[in-house]
């Protein structure tokens, strides 16, 4: 492979005709979409976009998100994809934590609290996928050429953005499709957001191949979906699989599907055993985002007991463990580093290897089980809630003595967050003020007042004990 061309310009030449992007409405084809995509970076040029510009994208996914990522990527900038219900504050904070200054999304969304303070372009004005007209730009894009910023949950608090060449999101894409088979007839549907690794490892993967990645609408019957656009391939974390197991006509047509990639999380023994009693086609993996998605993943028809596993290694990723059982990974797939206003942290030991905060073993056939998190990060519906941020923005809204939050489990989430606060206050306020300040998946699902037994204790209370009292709480009301 070519490693200064650009992914979607040899996929033109390769697939033509064949249809690259499906949406409820729509059909473009490969060679359009890199017309597209060219056109669009003379748009960008005349926008003073740059080659090492950071630039912000906040919208739902369409077709003209994806194409605008290519072009993006030719004229040498940055993508940094992000989620559009942010509230505008914590996303202005976030674009300027890393030092981006310009931001493309759409006007009808009402996102004009969030571009103010930003070089702000409107995307219906950028792309144009209508646009037949030949384009000279030739320009190259590099393996080696930093491709994106996606933001991440960090293990200090505020979420980090995470740097990745535009080979690392290549090299992912190979490994998993050696792994699961994928063809030009094939259709990889786009569950997850492109601010999520996993949506955007999805781009690459059908590029590789021929196929076609399909977009729904948010609303619309999933079981209707994936038959109307005849889709065989998605990714899902556990929240959505556990929903759609809930819903027959989807769950019917799920077990038509040729794979179902799960990650973002831990996956019950009950839904594992619930999806293979369907018949589902699944596959468990263990990644992030600082791999640019996947790392391990079990095989075709993978038996239960594998199914409770990550599964093994891909090619193009390294891991070990250390003495402490903590996961290291390295390889080709790796991010770049943190980025901020500064530059690149690059938290590499003197190996290369990067140190996670997920505890892990290996059993005797290979495959790896990711225990836990080494620090206080859980996972709701496929999201890292840290405690840490919830508690800073609850003492900013409330007079408290003490906040702290824990994890309780969540048959459909995995786990949510339980809020316990020493000292007088709203629920109801709270909850309202703090909407405004954190996403949702951030929101505690109850707020109590502190353990009366712990009232008055001089020894510092432990996250255990209270998530211990947590769950007896919970299971007492039950």
């Amino acid at each position: 492979m070519n490693k200064n061309r650009c992914l979607l310009a040899v996929a033109a030449e390769l697939f033509g005709d064949l249809q690259y992007i499906i949406d409820s409405a729509r059909r473009f084809s490969y060679r359009q979409c890199h017309l597209a995509a060219a056109n669009c970076v003379q748009t960008l040029k005349q926008s003073s976009i740059s080659r090492g510009d950071l630039v912000a994208v906040s919208s739902p996914t369409t077709a003209e998100y994806i194409v605008l990522l290519h072009a993006l990527w030719r004229v040498g900038a940055i993508a940094c994809p992000i989620n559009p219900k942010f509230p505008p504050e914590y996303a202005n904070q976030l674009l300027r934590d890393i030092g981006c200054c310009h931001i493309i999304s759409l006007a009808e969304t009402g996102t004009g609290e969030l571009t103010e303070g930003f070089k702000s372009l409107d995307m219906n004005e950028v792309v144009d996928l209508n646009s037949d007209r030949a384009s000279d730009d030739l320009c190259p894009v590099s393996f080696d050429q930093a491709a994106t910023v996606i933001f991440t949950s960090g293990s200090t608090g505020r979420p980090k953005g995470v740097q990745h060449r535009y080979g690392s999101h290549i090299y992912s894409a190979i490994g998993s499709n050696q792994n699961i088979t994928l063809d030009r007839a094939d259709r990889w549907h786009l569950s997850l957001p492109l601010f999520h690794i996993g949506g955007l490892a999805i781009l690459f993967r059908v590029l590789l191949t021929g196929a076609a990645v399909v977009i729904s609408e948010k609303e619309a019957d999933f079981g209707s979906v994936i038959q109307k656009n005849l889709i065989s391939h998605i990714s899902l974390v556990t929240t959505q699989l556990y929903r759609l197991l809930d819903d027959a006509p989807a769950s019917q047509q799920l077990s038509q599907l040729k794979a179902i990639l799960l990650g973002g999380g831990p996956i019950s023994n009950r839904l594992i055993k619930k999806a293979l009693n369907l018949k589902l086609p699944i596959y468990t993996s263990y990644g992030l985002t600082e791999m640019a998605s996947q790392v391990t993943t079990t095989n075709q028809n993978a038996s239960a007991t594998d199914l409770n596993s990550s599964g093994k290694l891909l090619p193009a990723r390294e891991l070990n463990l250390d003495d402490d059982g903590t996961i290291m990974v390295r390889g080709e797939t790796l991010f770049s580093g943190y980025r901020n206003s500064e530059g690149l942290e690059r938290p590499f030991d003197n190996d290369g290897w990067f140190h996670t905060s997920d505890l892990a073993r290996i059993d005797e056939f290979g495959n790896f089980h990711v225990i836990g998190r080494a620090d206080n990060i859980f996972i709701s519906g496929g999201e890292n809630v840290q405690p840490e941020l919830v508690e800073a923005e609850v003492t900013s809204i409330v007079d408290t003595r003490q906040v702290v939050v824990v994890p309780i489990e969540d048959e459909e989430f995995g786990q949510r967050p339980f809020c316990f606060i020493e000292g007088e206050f709203d629920p109801e306020y709270l909850t309202a003020e703090l909407r405004k300040k954190l996403p949702s998946y951030m929101l505690p699902v109850r707020i109590s007042a502190w353990p009366s037994h712990l009232l008055g204790s001089a020894v510092k209370v432990s996250r255990a004990e209270l998530t211990k009292y947590a769950a007896k709480l919970v299971e007492d009301e039950a």
